[in-house]
C-alpha cells in the first residue's frame, strides 16, 4: 500500500492543507520576545544607571501626541515588514535586530495590521495588532520601549 502525501480522513477523502500564517507570525513575534528577554535581563543584571543620565531629558514620557504618532508608525512598519516578508524593515523597528529571522511570505488571506493608537506609560508602551488568518481574527499586543531616545518593539505584552 502506498501512502499519500496529503492527509485523509477515515473514508479516504483528502483533507485540506492547514495554513501556516499564524505559525509564521508567531515565530516572528517569538523572535522579538527572545530579544526582549535577553535585553531586559542584561539591563537588569548590569544595574548601570549611567545610560539614563546620558540619554538626556525625558521628553514626552507622559504619552505625548508625538510619542503616540511615533509608536503608531513603528507598529505600521512592523506589520508592513511582516506582511511583505521584509526582514530589514522588521529589524529596523525591533530593539535587538540581530534576533530577527526571515519571516517568509504569509499565506494568502493572512493579515497583520496595527489596531488603534499605542498606549504609553513613561518609557514603555503597548502597540496592539489585529491578526487575521483563515477568516479568524485575534489581537496581539507588543511591548515597546524608548531606547536612546527612539522607540523600538520589545515583544508580546506580558
Amino acid at each position: 500500500m502506498t501512502s499519500s502525501p496529503q492527509a485523509q480522513d477515515d473514508l479516504g477523502t483528502p483533507q485540506p492543507k492547514r495554513r501556516k500564517t499564524g505559525l509564521i507570525i508567531t515565530i516572528a513575534i517569538a523572535a522579538v520576545v527572545v530579544v526582549a528577554g535577553g535585553v531586559t535581563a542584561f539591563v537588569l543584571l548590569r544595574g548601570d544607571d549611567t545610560a539614563q543620565a546620558q540619554s538626556g531629558p525625558d521628553v514626552g514620557s507622559d504619552g505625548s501626541g508625538a510619542d503616540i504618532a511615533d509608536l503608531n508608525e513603528l507598529g505600521d512598519k512592523f506589520s508592513d515588514g511582516v506582511m511583505r516578508a521584509d526582514k530589514d524593515l522588521v529589524m529596523e523597528v525591533t530593539c535587538d535586530p540581530t534576533t530577527v529571522t526571515d519571516p517568509g511570505p504569509p499565506p494568502p488571506g493572512a493579515g497583520l495590521a496595527r489596531s488603534g493608537d499605542a498606549t504609553v506609560t513613561g518609557e514603555t508602551a503597548v502597540v496592539t495588532f489585529k491578526l487575521t488568518d483563515d477568516g479568524k481574527t485575534s489581537e496581539q499586543r507588543l511591548d515597546a520601549k524608548r531606547d536612546a531616545g527612539k522607540w523600538c518593539l520589545v515583544g508580546p505584552q506580558r
